[in-house]
């Protein structure tokens, strides 16, 4: 749901570039814009902050302003931008009946229409009328696609509607559960993609999509499927940020397969190494639980650094803890929460919260080790006081219960821990 939200950011902004500027409002139209024009621009600003009255009484003076116009390209940019503002403020009926306006206008420029539809398709997407969003990207999807080869310079715009519209599409059948119809959507994605290999930054983009397709094979029960698609993701030269946590996902799928046949992924591999240290726990002293924590850590010795390599460490930990390894998971949950391992900024906030569960549970196994001093300075690391967050109620609760123990060491011990 996050894409859908940074789609729609991007989409937005990708369009800023119609935003109709002072001197062709003043050569093209004849109403006073100049205090209209202040707020329109301002809304584009990273900080700005603009009130259903402002913009309504905005609205206003825009329409003014583009029934005044001579110059048509100007007053259908104009009349998108009403849309837009309708939408920024969270009127939602007027914006979207302002871009269904401008698609059903034949004389409206391809790029404001095209942009249009993505917009209707989002807006009836948050209303739930998935029927009608569907129809909608779909009109984006086409009509962009057939705009592209006609478009010399900037088809940035295109592309990112292409995309966005492809994607929702995807997104919505697979929430709905029809995985088949889903899968589709994404291999069109991935087509409309190959058409676009002058891009070389559609490698990660391309992998996050094959990733949401080796899911939902897994999701309809076909295994076969969904290794094929998962090792293509592994095999491929991409710096794509679940590429190390896939090959986990994937070694775990085909282990809890190989145990159990009629194991159900639900929710596609994600949930896959929890199962397994699940499993590891109750028969720990097999020979199977054996191998998978061996297989998980010849992984550990092939990734060494970035998120990926981070998380699946963070499991070779958990599986180490199941089969009674204290010490070698105590020293691994002990390196992650140091931060010693590099992470991508990009990825640096979800790594952080791992860093933070990594910590707590280091602090655990210290008191399990009778270490409550070292335990509770890790502890007060994790999260500021007062937050009221699982991360800040876990800590305190854990604090908690290491203190009792502190205090039940007899005083001749107690000096040293």
């Amino acid at each position: 749901m996050g894409i859908r939200k940074n789609e729609i950011c991007r989409i937005i902004l990708c369009a800023v570039f119609l935003c109709v500027t002072p001197v062709t409002w003043r050569n093209s139209c004849s109403a006073d814009t100049k205090a209209a024009l202040n707020v329109l621009v301002s809304m584009y600003k990273p900080v700005a902050s603009v009130t259903v009255a402002q913009a309504k009484a905005l609205i206003v003076a825009l329409e003014k302003v583009a029934g005044s116009c001579g110059d048509d390209l100007t007053a259908f940019r104009i009349r998108y931008r009403i849309a837009l503002l309708s939408f920024r403020v969270g009127l939602l009926d007027a914006a979207k009946a302002g871009f269904t306006a401008l698609t059903a206008d034949g004389k409206c420029p391809a790029l404001v229409r095209v942009c249009s539809y993505n917009m209707v398709g989002q807006i009836s997407r948050l209303a739930g009328e998935d029927t009608e969003a569907l129809a909608a990207f779909d009109e984006a999807a086409k009509l962009a696609a057939e705009q592209l080869p006609t478009v010399e310079k900037d088809k940035g715009p295109f592309e990112e509607v292409l995309r966005a519209a492809l994607f929702a599409r995807g997104e919505i059948y697979e929430l709905n559960g029809d995985y088949s119809a889903s899968i589709g959507e994404y291999e069109r994605l991935l087509g409309a993609l190959s058409a676009l290999a002058d891009d070389k930054s559609l490698g990660g983009y391309k992998a996050m999509v094959n990733d949401r397709i080796s899911q939902l094979y897994l999701r309809k029960g076909n295994v076969d499927k969904y290794i094929r698609a998962a090792q293509a993701i592994v095999s491929a030269d991409t710096q794509y940020g679940r590429r190390e946590i896939i090959e986990l996902e994937m070694t775990c799928v085909k282990f809890l397969k190989g145990v159990n046949p009629n194991t159900v992924f639900g929710n596609g591999s994600f949930e896959a190494p929890a199962k397994v240290i699940a499993y590891v726990k109750q028969q720990e002293q097999t020979k199977a639980a054996a191998d998978i924590v061996d297989k998980v850590g010849r992984l550990v010795d092939r990734y060494t650094q970035g998120y990926g390599a981070m998380m699946v460490e963070y499991h070779y930990a958990w599986l180490l803890d199941a089969i009674g390894e204290k010490d070698k998971a105590k020293k691994i949950f002990g390196r992650i929460s140091s931060g010693e391992i590099e992470i991508q900024q990009c990825n640096e906030a979800i790594a952080g919260t791992v860093r933070q569960y990594a910590k707590i549970q280091y602090a655990i196994m210290l008191g399990e080790a009778g270490d409550y001093r070292e335990a509770l300075k890790a502890l007060s690391q994790v999260a500021p006081a007062g937050e009221q967050t699982h991360i800040s109620k876990l800590t305190e609760s854990v604090s908690e219960s290491i203190k009792i123990l502190k205090r039940e060491v007899p005083a001749s011990e107690n000096k040293q821990r």
